[in-house]
C-alpha cells in the first residue's frame, strides 16, 4: 500500500508510534466531527441571509480549497501526480459535491438536528456495508449490535418527537 506522502501505512506501525497515531487520529476525527457539526447551523444561517444552494456550496468549497492550498504549501506538497489530481477532483466534484448538495437541500425541508441525525446515523452503517462489499472486511457482532442500536435510536427519536420551544 502506497500513501501520497510516501510514508508507511499506519496499519503497519507498532508500539509507541501506533499509540501516537491513535491519539492524533482520534483528535483529528474529533476536530473533523466538530467542523461537520457546524454545517447544518451555518447552512441555516446562509439560507436565512438569502444564499441559495449553489451559492452556499460555492462558498463552502472555495473556503475549503483555500485552506487546502495553504496546508499543501505549508507541507511543501503542492504538486500532485496527475493520477492523484484526477482522482481527487473526481472524488470532490462527483462524490462530495453531490453529497453536500443533497445535505444542504435537505435543510430546506427538515431541521438541522434531524438532518444531521439521519446523515451521521446512516453514514457509519453504509460505510461498514461498503467495507464488506468492496474491501472484504469482516462483519463483527459489535458492528451488528452497534448498527441495531443506532437504527433503534433513530426510531425512538422519530416515534417520540420533542415539542419545539418557541424563542
Amino acid at each position: 500500500m502506497q500513501l501520497a506522502n510516501d510514508r508507511e501505512p499506519m496499519t503497519k506501525d507498532k508500539g509507541r508510534s501506533a499509540q501516537r497515531f491513535d491519539t492524533i487520529g482520534a483528535t483529528l476525527v474529533m476536530l473533523s466531527a466538530t467542523g461537520f457539526a457546524t454545517l447544518p447551523i451555518l447552512g441555516k444561517f446562509a439560507y436565512a441571509d438569502g444564499l441559495d444552494l449553489p451559492s452556499t456550496l460555492f462558498w463552502r468549497f472555495a473556503g475549503a480549497a483555500a485552506m487546502l492550498w495553504v496546508w499543501m504549501l505549508w507541507q511543501g506538497r503542492w504538486r500532485l501526480p496527475m493520477q492523484q489530481a484526477i482522482a481527487s477532483t473526481l472524488l470532490g466534484a462527483i462524490g462530495f459535491a453531490i453529497q453536500s448538495g443533497l445535505f444542504f437541500a435537505a435543510l430546506d425541508y427538515a431541521g438541522a438536528g434531524i438532518t444531521s441525525l439521519l446523515l451521521y446515523t446512516l453514514e457509519p452503517i453504509v460505510t461498514v456495508l461498503l467495507g464488506i462489499a468492496f474491501l472484504n472486511e469482516a462483519l463483527s457482532i459489535q458492528q451488528i449490535l452497534g448498527g441495531l442500536l443506532v437504527i433503534s435510536s433513530v426510531i425512538v427519536l422519530r416515534a417520540f418527537p420533542q415539542k419545539r420551544r418557541d424563542r
